[in-house]
């Protein structure tokens, strides 16, 4: 018999021999039905699921054998699925919770089989956020979340809410991470599970707020989580010391950062986790060169380089390489520095501050060498994207202010509820002349603060479109760069034999930057002077995108006088040409942008047949700030309509290896106020 035959019979031994024994302390009165072994065995599962999987999964499926209670049985499977996510075995979940589901579906919908949807949906939702299918995440988590409303298991809606944010850190979405995890933390506070709560979601703030740079709130909530350090177990405990020295290093605090990092180590090196230690060493170097320990630089920057390279991680590689040029430039080692400079330079997947560190080297590089004219340009780079950072950075933490009042505002009103009703039942006990004058007291006071919180609501939401504004105007002025001016300006000086090449060129320019001018507060603009816009984009862009190249626009039966959003067709039209359609060298390129007149409304469709976005997003290194505004202002209108502005972007041909294209559509219906 070979060895898996073995395995069963030995298990199917083991379970007869179990039940034989609860059979004879039955006898005993030690285990008095069934019900208490499917009991008994369930505990003992749940009480070793983190420190035993492999034991708590044989429990599990021996209760599994023992039940007759089909609920019981699905439950018991449900915890079962859970132990599968613990082994990564993401397809037996799959398949698991789609038998769980089955079932759930047939019978009637009680709380019990509103709970056990629920669980489910919850462990196939953290399955795809682990595989970083977000969209499938959401849809999981939002199921789960509309089931346990109508169950009895409350207490799983703030880690329900806890991943949610955690998803959206993964998308690099801080605005939303931050409103989920605020969300999990009022509704733990309500259920009083803060103590078990307490820790992911104040880490969770503390790290959103450092991404967005808002450092004294990120601070108070890494103070918050420290509370609950001692009580995490190594994983967590190395990811906060970690975070906690990057927060010190975004602050240029160098100093206070090495304790951090040289405690993240020492956890690191408990948990015998190389991958951590070497990262967590990759930042010690680096903040001993800007320390002036050279030597300490030198010595954790070679070992963690030689770990990573020999796992091939090129993003880390990419990172540590920059570091140690750096170091090479403060020894004087040109060679060297030039070398590391050439050799690692894919900077895809890396975050903007480390590609600015890289050109601040580079810089440094040519200066030394003579070749000033480089060293400009590579300056001239790190102002463009240090501008770019900022704006983005920006318009998140106006986002996130908009956020946090509307939280606060709900929270204010459900404290000034709570109060009222306090206030009621003191007076309660009063004599009836004294209860009638304090109501009518209460009652003023309260119409008083209502009229008062309208006020103070109008003059915010007058001034987050005051910011919003702000930020199109800085997007406007990047998207006219000088860099794309002084473009325009070289190719009208190459040409300027042809007279008619300059005009038509000079005409373009002219018409984008009147325009952008005209427009850089508008929130809608009609849909005629968008099409001159885009007939202006692309004629300035036609130069720089190889032949063959096909562009047409299609407005037969269109209203040309509606309003749409300033900018709705020239972004997608913007993001075709750079990520789509330029990477496609000397093949045949097309671009096409059709108005069509529905019943309620136009639809916009602008299809290319480029690489499609997916590819895109892998190969840009842009940070897609003007599709982000659009989006924005989209929202923020469709907050004020009761028809709302539809938009959808998928790939022409899924799963493509090469023209997958991509399919840009809005819809805008005729009824729509464009006023904030």
């Amino acid at each position: 018999m070979n060895k898996k035959g073995n395995l069963i019979v030995s298990y199917f031994i083991s379970v007869i021999i179990f039940l034989l024994f609860n059979s004879c302390t039955y006898k005993k009165g030690q285990l008095n039905s069934k019900d208490s072994i499917v009991t008994h065995l369930i505990q003992q599962g749940d009480d070793s699921i983190y420190l035993d999987t492999k034991y708590t999964k044989t429990k599990y499926r021996q209760a599994l054998f023992v039940t007759n209670d089909s609920l019981k049985y699905y439950e018991i499977l449900s915890k079962l699925n859970k132990c599968f996510f613990i082994f990564n075995q993401f397809d037996s979940v799959y398949s698991l919770s789609n038998q769980i589901l089955f079932y759930c579906n047939r019978r009637k919908q009680t709380p019990a089989i509103h709970s056990l949807i629920a669980e489910t949906c919850f462990t196939t939702g953290n399955c795809y956020a682990f595989m970083s299918k977000l969209d499938s995440a959401f849809k999981y988590y939002n199921i789960a979340i509309e089931q346990v409303k109508e169950s009895e298991s409350s207490d799983l809606l703030p880690d329900l809410y806890i991943n949610y944010a955690d998803a959206y850190i993964h998308k690099s979405d801080f605005v939303n991470a931050a409103y989920y995890y605020r969300k999990a933390m009022f509704i733990s506070d309500s259920l009083h599970v803060i103590f078990r709560t307490g820790f992911p979601i104040y880490f969770g703030l503390g790290q959103t707020y450092m991404e967005l740079r808002d450092f004294e709130l990120s601070d108070t909530y890494y103070k918050l989580a420290w509370k609950y350090f001692k009580q995490s177990n190594n994983r967590k405990q190395f990811i906060y010391c970690n975070n906690r020295g990057n927060y010190y290093y975004y602050k240029e605090e160098y100093a206070n950062a090495l304790p951090w990092f040289q405690k993240a180590r020492e956890l690191a090196k408990n948990s015998s986790n190389d991958f951590y230690l070497n990262l967590c060493e990759g930042n010690m170097g680096e903040i001993y060169l800007y320390l002036n320990k050279l030597d300490s630089s030198g010595y954790y920057l070679d070992k963690s380089f030689h770990f990573f390279s020999g796992i091939k991680q090129q993003t880390l590689c990419y990172y540590i390489a920059t570091v140690k040029a750096g170091l090479a430039l403060k020894l004087n080692n040109i060679l060297l520095a030039h070398r590391l400079l050439e050799k690692y330079n894919d900077s895809v997947h890396t975050e903007l501050f480390v590609v600015v560190n890289r050109n601040r080297y580079l810089q440094q590089y040519y200066e030394k060498t003579g070749n000033y004219k480089q060293a400009y340009n590579y300056q001239y780079r790190n102002i463009h994207l240090n501008d770019s950072i900022r704006a983005e950075r920006q318009r998140k933490r106006v986002a996130d202010l908009d956020m946090r009042y509307q939280q606060d505002t709900t929270l204010l009103n459900h404290r000034n509820l709570i109060h009222n009703m306090g206030v009621q039942m003191k007076n309660l006990r009063l004599i009836s002349y004294i209860w009638i004058l304090i109501a009518v007291v209460i009652l003023a006071s309260t119409i008083i603060l209502y009229f008062f919180q309208k006020k103070q609501h109008d003059i915010q939401w007058l001034k987050h479109v005051g910011q919003l504004t702000r930020l199109r105007m800085e997007n406007l002025r990047n998207r006219m760069s000088p860099h794309f001016i002084f473009n325009i300006l070289k190719g009208i000086k190459l040409n300027a034999g042809n007279p008619d090449y300059v005009t038509e060129q000079m005409d373009a320019i002219s018409l984008m930057l009147l325009r952008s001018i005209e427009n850089i507060e508008k929130p809608a603009i009609v849909l005629s002077d968008e099409i001159e816009l885009v007939h202006a984009y692309v004629l300035l862009q036609k130069r720089s995108i190889p032949n063959p190249f096909e562009f047409e626009i299609n407005v037969s039966g269109a209203d040309l006088c509606q309003l749409i959003p300033a900018m709705m067709i020239q972004i997608p039209v913007e993001n075709a040409i750079k990520h789509g359609l330029k990477p496609l060298g000397e093949k045949m390129k097309k671009l096409a942008v059709t108005v069509k007149h529905e019943e309620e409304g136009q639809s916009f469709i602008v299809e290319d047949n480029g690489i499609g976005f997916t590819a895109a997003d892998k190969q840009t290194t842009g940070t897609g700030t003007g599709l982000k505004v659009l989006l924005q202002t989209i929202h923020l209108l469709n907050s004020k309509n009761r028809n709302n502005i539809r938009f959808s972007i998928y790939e022409r041909n899924p799963g493509a290896n090469e023209n997958a294209g991509t399919i840009v559509e809005i819809f805008i219906p005729f009824v729509y106020s464009y006023t904030f």
